[in-house]
C-alpha cells in the first residue's frame, strides 16, 4: 500500500515538483492550496504525511492546530520560504515534527519522509508491544479463591487509578514484581515504561550514578512507573533521594549539582519488616509513610494452597507454549503431593517445578515421578508423623519432641544431600538452628 501526502501549499512551481518527485517514489499525492480543503481532506481521509507552508504565519498555524487534532497520528512538516527560526519552533512546540526551508536541498524531503516513516513504524510497534504486554497483566489473569487475596487484589484495582505511592509485602517468591506491573499497565501510565530497581548489591556512590544519575533508570522512567525492589536494602542515604523524589517530584544529581523535575509513580516492595528495621534506625519513619500510602500484603502461597491447581496449570500452559510442547496435565497423584507441600520458595519456587517437571516428563501426564525428590521426601516425612502410633512412643513431650526433631533433620538432610541451606529450609527453620541442632543431637552423614 502507497504512503498517501497531503501538501498545502500556494506555489504552482513548487506543487509540480514536489508532485513528480513523491510520484516518481512510489507515494499517493494530493495537493491544494487552501487550508480549509487541506482540513475537509483530513476529516476523509487518511494521509501518512502532511506538508504545509508557513510563509502566512496565522493561517498556517490555525491549520496546524485543527490537523493535529484530525489526525494525530500524522507526520506533519512545516515550510516556510522565509527561514525564520522563531515560526518554526512554534510550529515543532504544537505538534509538526519537521521543518523544511523552501525550496528543500536535493534528497531533503525525501530524507524526512523516510525518517518520519521509520519513527511511526517504532512508534505503533511499541504501542502494540505493550498492549500486548499489558494484556498478560490484567486483573483477569489475577484470579484467586483466597478472601485475603481477593482483599489485596481489590485494593490493586483501586490504586490503579490514581498515582499514589504503593507498598508491596510479602515473602520472596510471591509476585510482587507481578502485582507491581498489573497496577502499572492497569493505569493511565501503561504507554510509557515500567522500570525495574533492584535495591541492593551496589555501593551509595555507584548506585547514586547508576539509578538516580542523568542517564539513569530514574529519569527514563518519566511519564512512566518505577518499581523499587526490596527498597528495606537501601542506605539512610539513598532513602532520603527516594523520599525528595516522591515528595518533591524532583531528583538532585549529585555530580553538576543539576536538579530535574521527574513525573513517577513509584511503587516500593520488601519481603522485611519495615517497622522492626525502623526500630533499629535503619529505615526512615518519613519514607515509610511515603510509600506506604497504599499498602498491599500478599500471603504465601501455603496460605492460599486452593488457589494451586489452577496456578499451576496456567504455568503448564506458558511452559507448553515457550517450548513448544504438546499440552500436558498434571496427574491426580502428582497434584496431591504439591498441595501438601509447604512452598517455601511460593510463586517463583512453584512455577520452577512445574517448568522442571514438564521438561522430564515425556507422556501426556506429570507424574508424581517428576516432581524433585526434595519435595516428595518432605511430604512423606509430614505424613509420616502423622501416621505415628502414640502407643509405639514415650508419652513424654520432651523425648517425643527431640526424637521427632532428629529424625526430621535426617530426612531432610538425607533429602537433600547434606544440603544444609535447602535443609534449613525443607524444615522451615533457620540455617543457624539447624546447625545448631545438628552439633547439639550428634547428627553425621552415616546417621
Amino acid at each position: 500500500m502507497k504512503n498517501k501526502i497531503l501538501i498545502i501549499e500556494k506555489d504552482k512551481g513548487l506543487q509540480d515538483s514536489f508532485r513528480q518527485l513523491l510520484e516518481k517514489n512510489g507515494y499517493e499525492v494530493r495537493i491544494t492550496e487552501k487550508e480549509d480543503d487541506g482540513i475537509a481532506l483530513l476529516r476523509n481521509s487518511r494521509f501518512n504525511h502532511v506538508i504545509f507552508s508557513l510563509d502566512n504565519k496565522d493561517s498556517g498555524l490555525s491549520f496546524l492546530k485543527k490537523g493535529v487534532s484530525l489526525c494525530p497520528d500524522g507526520h506533519f512538516i512545516a515550510t516556510d520560504s522565509a527561514g525564520d527560526v522563531d515560526i518554526a519552533l512554534e510550529a515543532l512546540s504544537i505538534g509538526a515534527r519537521d521543518y523544511i526551508q523552501k525550496p528543500p536541498k536535493d534528497g531533503q524531503l525525501l530524507f524526512t519522509l523516510r525518517h518520519g516513516e521509520e519513527e511511526g513504524i517504532l512508534t505503533i510497534e511499541n504501542k502494540i508491544l505493550k498492549e500486548e504486554i499489558a494484556q498478560l497483566y490484567t486483573f483477569g489473569e489475577l484470579e484467586t479463591s483466597s478472601p485475603s487475596l481477593k482483599e489485596a487484589f481489590e485494593i490493586m484495582q483501586r490504586a490503579s487509578r490514581y498515582d499514589a505511592p504503593v507498598l508491596i509485602t510479602g515473602e520472596s517468591g510471591i509476585g510482587k514484581e507481578r502485582v507491581a506491573k498489573a497496577i502499572h499497565y492497569n493505569s493511565n501510565r501503561k504507554y510509557n515504561s515500567f522500570t525495574w530497581v533492584a535495591c541492593n548489591g551496589l555501593e551509595d556512590d555507584l548506585f547514586e550514578k547508576e539509578v538516580f544519575g542523568e542517564d539513569g533508570p530514574v529519569i527514563k522512567a518519566d511519564g512512566g512507573t518505577i518499581f523499587f525492589d526490596e527498597v528495606s536494602n537501601l542506605s539512610l542515604p539513598m532513602q532520603i533521594k527516594l523520599l525528595n523524589l516522591i515528595n518533591e517530584r524532583v531528583i538532585e544529581h549529585h555530580s553538576s549539582g543539576r536538579v530535574t523535575r521527574a513525573d513517577i509513580r513509584v511503587i516500593c516492595a520488601t519481603s522485611k519488616g519495615l517497622e522492626g528495621i525502623i526500630q533499629k534506625g535503619d529505615f526512615k519513619k518519613e519514607l515509610f509513610y511515603a510509600i506506604g500510602v497504599v499498602k498491599i500484603n500478599l500471603p504465601p502461597l501455603r496460605e492460599h494452597i486452593e488457589d494451586l491447581p489452577r496456578l499451576s496449570e496456567k504455568f503448564i500452559k506458558k511452559c507448553c507454549k515457550r517450548h513448544k510442547m504438546s499440552p500436558k496435565k498434571i496427574s491426580k497423584e502428582a497434584m496431591e503431593v504439591m498441595l501438601n507441600y509447604s512452598w517455601p520458595g511460593n510463586i517463583r519456587e512453584l512455577e520452577n517445578v512445574i517448568e522442571r517437571a514438564a521438561i522430564v516428563s515425556d507422556d501426556e501426564y506429570i507424574n508424581k515421578a517428576a516432581l524433585p525428590s526434595y519435595i516428595i521426601e518432605h511430604v512423606g516425612a509430614h505424613e509420616h508423623i502423622k501416621s505415628m502410633d502414640i502407643d509405639d512412643m514415650s508419652l513424654s513431650i520432651k523425648k517425643c519432641s527431640r526424637a521427632l526433631e532428629i529424625r526430621l533433620i535426617q530426612r531432610a538432610l538425607q533429602a537433600t544431600g547434606w544440603n544444609k541451606t535447602q535443609a534449613s529450609k525443607l524444615l522451615e527453620i533457620s540455617l543457624p538452628a539447624l546447625i545448631y541442632k545438628i552439633k547439639d543431637y550428634g547428627i553425621s552423614g552415616s546417621g
